[in-house]
């Protein structure tokens, strides 16, 4: 209504102004109580992560100090002895190549001949030749227990009988005879450790059948199913 029909005398005095104001202590306590949280978790994952670092690097002091103890026992001062320092010590440099500072423990047998028959898809299958494909594996292995499993190093190429055509003195060796580049070296060193020894020719070459296929599809598969 209006101020003419509502019968009163309205002044400026009459007129009451409010604000409103929020709660401003419960608010802040609330915020304080999530801050102090906060602040307890930020230093308890702290904590954690000091004593962590601390425990990493007392066992790693104590690594360091008692490292040939750790590795084994005998004398075994070439673990202390700098890298670029090792040439000084009585070392055996005979070698054509780089040696272990210790000899393995285990003698070895080999090399035992082995065919893997291959499934090629019909796109790689060789039609004129009569027999299936077969990858030729030469394995030297560690003298263990039957039935243990122990790591191969493997070399596969097409180079084993390579050169001469059958002509005797003119072929490099089958793969049954350790080559001078990496088997020679790999039995010597890393098969007394317990590691095996596999020499592996790609088809076509050596005593493994079906065609050669430098880097294509079938030799790949071939690779694949040897290994």
């Amino acid at each position: 209504m209006g101020e003419e029909g509502c019968g009163h005398d309205h002044s400026s005095e009459d007129v009451l102004e409010a604000t409103i104001i929020e709660d401003s202590v419960g608010s802040s306590f609330d915020f304080s109580r999530r801050l102090e949280k906060l602040d307890s978790r930020y230093l308890l994952g702290g904590g954690v992560a000091v004593v962590a670092l601390v425990l990493m690097l007392i066992l790693s002091i104590l690594w360091t100090a008692a490292g040939p103890s750790i590795a084994g026992e005998g004398d075994e001062d070439w673990w202390n002895t700098p890298v670029d320092q090792r040439y000084k010590m009585d070392l055996n440099m005979t070698g054509l190549r780089s040696q272990l500072p210790e000899a393995g423990p285990y003698t070895w047998s080999g090399p035992t001949e082995h065919f893997v028959e291959v499934d090629l898809p019909l796109s790689e299958q060789d039609v004129g030749y009569p027999g299936p494909a077969l990858m030729h594996i030469a394995l030297w292995m560690p003298d263990v227990e039957p039935g243990t499993k122990v790591p191969v190093i493997a070399t596969i190429h097409p180079y084993y009988d390579f050169g001469g055509e059958g002509v005797a003195g003119d072929d490099s060796n089958p793969n049954t005879i350790p080559d001078a580049g990496v088997g020679a070296w790999v039995l010597d060193q890393f098969v007394p450790h317990g590691y095996a020894l596999a020499q592996v020719s790609t088809f076509g070459t050596g005593k493994s059948t079906h065609c050669q296929d430098v880097k294509g599809l079938g030799e790949q598969i071939g690779i694949q199913a040897a290994v």
